[in-house]
């Protein structure tokens, strides 16, 4: 059996998220912007696609980042993934 290989992007809701993720991923080799459909979307979307790390460090950040995360498994269809907060 094959292992399973996800592919991860991260959607900024703002020129002020979008700045600081665009400097984090000038640190990372396989990071593109990219045009996607998201499942259940009716229009494109404009993303990073980046390692799952990336949207850890985003999480606890605590900085005030306003972003979506979707996740795309092999080659299905990109779909929202909804991230758990948790109590620190």
């Amino acid at each position: 059996m094959s292992e399973r290989t996800y592919k991860w992007y991260v959607e900024p809701m703002g020129s002020y998220t979008n700045r600081n993720i665009w400097i984090e991923l000038l640190k990372e080799e396989n990071a593109s912007q990219k045009e996607v459909v998201i499942e259940g979307k009716m229009r494109k979307r404009n993303v990073w696609e980046c390692e799952y790390n990336l949207i850890t460090k985003l999480v606890r950040s605590n900085s005030g980042f306003a972003f979506n995360v979707y996740v795309q498994e092999g080659n299905g269809v990109i779909r929202p993934w909804k991230l758990k907060k948790s109590k620190i």
